[in-house]
C-alpha cells in the first residue's frame, strides 16, 4: 500500500488531499514473475540437472521465505528427494521413501501393478486428491495453512495411504504439495513447508502449479539434453577404453609390472578414480599380492616398491569381492562398518571406492580398487575395470603359458638327448657283454656232453637271446620316439615286404606254418626305409603268437589314396577291449606265455604315425586269429 499527499489549487478554500493506492497484487504479481523468470533462466543454463534443481529451490527458498523447500522427482517405482532444503536430516531419512513396504512381501502394489504411496505426498503423486477437499485444486495440488488438524482426522476419512504425519510433527503449520507434470505425467512435486500459520493464498497456490508446469517441460528437455550428453560421454569414454584395449593387446613382450601399472594408471583415468591398486590371489585366495599402487598411494602411505602381502584371514574391505563374489561398490564410506572401525595411521582418507574381482572359472585370480572417484561409481565402471583387468589377466596366462611352453621344450630336448643317450649305452654297453654271454653259451653247448648241462645252457640262450632282442627291440623304440620328421622316397612296398618273409622263412619252416603271400605287380609308395621294420613286427608277431601248423597271409589292399598292408593269423584272436591297447608300450595282453619286450606294435604305431598313415587290428573274417594292418600313402 502506498499513501501520497497531493495539494488542491483553490484559492478560496486551500486544501490538501490524501491518496491511497494498495499495490499489494502488482507486488505480488512483479515478484512472481521474477521467480518465473529466474526459474526458466536456471533451466535453459548449461548445467547440469542436479544444478539446475538445487539453484531453483535456492531461488524460491529467497524470494518466498519459505522454512523448507524440496523437489522429488521419479527414480523407478518410488519418488525420493531430488534436491532440498530446510528439512532435517532425521526427516529425510525417515520421508525420503514414498513406497509402503510389508516385512516379508516387500513393496505393496495394488490390482492395477501400480505401487501404493504413502502420506499425502503419496497421494498427490497417486492423483487421489478430492475435489471437494477444500485443501485440493483443480490442478491436483494439496495445501493448508494449519496442518494440526490432520491429527485428529479419523481414519476411515483420511483418503492418505499410511498417514505419518512426520511435517506436522516436525512442527510445519504451512504445507503445499505441488505435482510436476511432463507430457501429462507426473514426474515429481514441488514442496513447500514453513512453521508458520497462513503462509498460502490460493493465487500462489495457481502460480505454483504453472511454475511447476515450466518445471515439468523444462525437466524434460534437460533430462534429453543431459542423456544426450551422458550418450556423448559415453561414447567419448569407450572410445579410449577401446584405445587402452588395444595398447594393452599390444603389450605382450611387456613385464608384468609394466602391464599392471599400464592397468592402474588407464583404470584410474577411465573411472576418474584418485588411488587404486591391482592384486594377484594366490590359487587358495588365502592371499593377496599387491602388484602396482598408484603413485599417490605409495607417497602417502609411505610404500616401499616391494609387493605388499595381505592374508584374507586378517579381513579388511578387500576381502568383500571374495566373500560376495562379486564386484562391490561403496559410495558412502563414512556410514559403512568398516569405517567405524577406522583406518592404519597413515591410510588415505576413503570416500567411495570400488572393488572389482576377475574369474578364472569359480575362483578369483586377480583384484583391481579404485577409491574417491568424485561422482559416484556405477556398473560402467565395473564394466570399464573388468575389461582391463581381464585384458591383463589373458596377457599373464600367455605370457605362463609361453613360459611353460618354453621350459617344456628345453626339457623335451633334454629328454630326447637322454633317450639317444640311453639308446647308444642300450646298443653298445649292453649289447656288447650280451654277445660275448652268447658267444661263450654256444661254445660251451658245442663241447659238453652232460646232458644236464646242456639243458641249462639252452636256457641260458634262450633268456640271452631274449634279452639281446629286447636291447634291440628298447633300442629302435628310443631311436623312433625321437625322431620328427623322415625323407620319403618311392618304392615297392611289396618287393620290401617279400625280403621280410624270406627273412622269417627259417622260423616259418620251424613251425611248420604255411604263409601265402598275395601281393602281385609294383605297389609303388611314398615310404622311408624305416617302413621295413613294421614289416618286420608285424610278421614277427603273427609267427610269434599262431600255433604250429597254422596258416599266414600277407595281402596289399588298394585303399583309395593310400595301400592297407594287412598280416592275418589264426592266432588267439584279440578280444576288443584290448584291441586299443596293443599299439602302447609294453602292452601284452592275453600273452602269458610269450615273453616279448611289449614294444614291437609300439614302434609299428610310431613309423607309420611318422608316415602320416594309420593302423589296426581287425577279427579274422575265416573266424580264427586277427588281422594286423598299415596304410601308407601310394606314390
Amino acid at each position: 500500500m502506498t499513501i501520497a499527499p497531493v495539494k488542491v489549487e483553490d484559492k478560496t478554500h486551500p486544501r490538501h488531499l490524501c491518496m491511497i493506492e494498495d499495490i499489494t497484487e502488482r507486488k505480488q504479481a512483479e515478484r512472481n514473475q521474477y521467480i518465473l523468470a529466474e526459474i526458466l533462466g536456471i533451466l535453459n543454463e548449461s548445467i547440469s540437472l542436479t544444478d539446475a534443481i538445487n539453484n531453483i529451490i535456492i531461488t524460491i527458498k529467497q524470494e518466498m521465505g519459505f522454512d523448507a523447500v524440496g523437489i522429488r522427482l521419479q527414480s523407478g517405482d518410488d519418488f525420493p528427494y531430488f534436491a532440498h532444503d530446510g528439512f532435517s536430516d532425521d526427516f529425510l531419512v525417515t520421508e525420503n521413501s514414498l513406497l509402503t513396504r510389508v516385512e516379508g512381501a516387500g513393496i505393496c502394489r495394488d490390482e492395477n501393478g501400480n505401487v501404493n504411496l504413502e502420506c499425502t505426498c503419496g497421494m498427490v503423486i497417486s492423483v487421489q486428491t478430492n475435489p471437494n477437499d477444500p485443501n485440493s485444486t483443480p490442478g491436483g495440488s494439496w495445501w493448508t495453512n494449519d496442518s494440526i488438524p490432520l491429527l485428529d482426522l479419523p481414519a476411515s476419512q483420511d483418503p492418505r495411504q499410511n498417514p505419518r504425519n512426520r511435517c506436522i510433527h516436525e512442527g510445519f503449520c504451512s504445507v503445499a504439495l505441488i505435482p510436476i507434470r511432463a507430457d501429462r505425467k507426473i514426474v515429481g512435486l514441488l514442496q513447500f513447508n514453513d512453521r508458520k500459520k497462513d503462509c498460502f493464498t490460493p493465487e500462489m497456490i495457481r502460480f505454483f502449479e504453472e511454475v511447476s508446469t515450466s518445471i515439468g517441460v523444462a525437466l524434460m528437455r534437460k533430462q534429453v539434453v543431459d542423456m544426450l550428453e551422458k550418450h556423448a560421454l559415453e561414447l567419448e569414454l569407450n572410445k579410449k577404453r577401446l584405445d587402452v584395449l588395444l595398447q594393452l593387446a599390444h603389450m605382450t613382450d611387456n613385464s608384468l609390472e609394466e602391464i599392471s601399472g599400464f592397468v592402474m594408471n588407464e583404470g584410474a583415468k577411465l573411472t576418474n578414480s584418485e588411488f587404486g591398486f591391482i592384486g594377484l590371489m594366490n590359487d587358495d585366495e588365502t592371499v593377496l599380492t599387491i602388484h602396482t599402487w598408484s603413485k599417490h598411494v605409495m607417497d602417502t602411505c609411505g610404500l616401499s616398491d616391494e609387493y605388499p602381502v595381505f592374508y584374507t584371514k586378517e579381513g579388511g574391505l578387500w576381502i568383500e569381492p571374495l566373500l560376495q563374489r562379486k564386484s562391490v561398490i561403496i559410495n558412502d564410506y563414512e556410514s559403512t562398518e568398516f569405517n567405524k572401525n577406522g583406518v592404519p595411521n597413515g591410510h588415505i582418507p576413503l570416500k567411495r571406492l570400488i572393488n572389482v574381482p576377475i574369474f578364472e572359472g569359480d575362483k578369483i585370480v586377480a583384484l583391481v580398487t579404485m577409491a574417491n572417484k568424485e561422482e559416484e561409481y556405477d556398473e560402467n565402471d565395473v564394466i570399464q575395470l573388468t575389461l582391463l583387468l581381464e585384458g591383463m589377466w589373458k596377457i599373464i596366462v600367455r605370457k605362463r603359458d609361453q613360459e611353460a611352453l618354453k621350459q617344456y621344450t628345453k626339457d623335451l630336448k633334454r629328454s630326447n638327448e637322454l633317450k639317444s643317450l640311453f639308446a647308444d649305452i642300450m646298443r653298445h654297453d649292453l649289447l656288447n657283454p650280451a654277445g660275448i654271454v652268447q658267444g661263450y653259451t654256444e661254445l660251451l653247448c658245442d663241447i659238453e656232453n652232460d646232458e644236464m648241462k646242456i639243458n641249462y645252457l639252452n636256457k641260458i640262450d634262450i633268456s640271452i637271446k631274449k634279452l639281446i632282442d629286447m636291447i634291440e627291440t628298447t633300442a629302435k623304440f628310443a631311436k623312433f620316439e625321437s625322431v620328427k620328421d623322415l625323407e620319403f622316397c618311392r618304392d615297392n612296398i611289396a618287393n620290401i615286404f617279400r625280403i621280410v618273409v624270406d627273412n622269417f622263412k627259417p622260423q616259418i619252416d620251424n613251425k611248420q606254418m604255411t604263409l601265402e603271400f598275395k601281393p602281385e605287380g609294383p605297389y609303388l609308395a611314398n615310404v622311408n626305409p624305416v617302413i621295413e621294420e613294421v614289416f618286420v613286427n608285424l610278421l614277427s608277431n603273427a609267427i610269434k603268437y599262431s600255433p604250429e601248423k597254422s596258416k599266414i597271409i600277407v595281402d596289399i589292399i588298394d585303399a583309395g589314396d593310400n595301400w592297407k598292408v594287412a598280416v592275418i593269423d589264426q592266432g588267439e584272436g584279440v578280444l576288443d577291449e584290448h584291441k586299443a591297447l596293443l599299439f602302447e608300450r609294453f602292452q601284452r595282453v592275453n600273452k602269458v606265455a610269450v615273453k616279448g619286450s611289449g614294444l614291437g606294435l609300439a614302434i609299428v604305431k610310431r613309423i607309420i604315425e611318422l608316415h602320416g598313415g594309420d593302423f589296426g587290428v581287425e577279427d579274422n573274417p575265416a573266424g580264427v586269429g586277427s588281422v594286423f594292418w598299415v596304410t601308407v600313402r601310394k606314390a
